[in-house]
């Protein structure tokens, strides 16, 4: 199977993507909902569960009624998903703005925690959780938006 949407890339509620099975059969299905790690298509007909994680689909119902019958890996989907992760994603609109009230605020947190703890080995996590967070914040703006 092969995912495609307009972009090429990341898929987003609303979305209308084009799923294909190896032996030429389509499905045009929008997502209709992302739950965790999983990304779900529904047509009120076909319905397909994709892991975000590994690129699997699980077709859950495939029209005519049968549900769970094929399980596919989707190494196109997989591709795109990892394109999409690392690679630049120049900043628009808002979002460096955006990025810097993120950073603005753990800078803040930060001087708080190095006031405020004893030097210690916790202290040092506390700080590198604070740069994780700033940097994960940043990240979903990164790659869930489009211009």
């Amino acid at each position: 199977m092969r995912l495609k949407d307009d972009k090429g890339t990341t898929v987003k509620l609303g979305d209308i993507v084009e799923l294909e099975t190896t032996s030429g059969e389509k499905f045009k299905l929008p997502c209709v909902e992302i739950v965790g790690n999983r990304t779900f298509f529904d047509d009120g007909y076909s319905r397909l569960q994709m892991n975000n994680s590994t690129g699997s689909i699980l077709i859950l119902n495939d029209g005519r009624g049968g549900r769970g019958e094929k399980k596919v890996i989707m190494k196109e989907v997989k591709n795109l998903i990892l394109e999409n992760k690392f690679s630049y994603h120049k900043p628009f609109g808002d979002q460096l703005e955006r990025y810097e009230k993120i950073r603005s605020a753990g800078l803040e947190l930060a001087k708080v925690v190095d006031s405020l703890c004893p030097k210690s080995s916790e202290k040092s996590l506390a700080m590198t959780k604070i740069e994780e967070v700033i940097m994960w914040s940043n990240k979903s703006i990164a790659i869930n938006e489009k211009e």
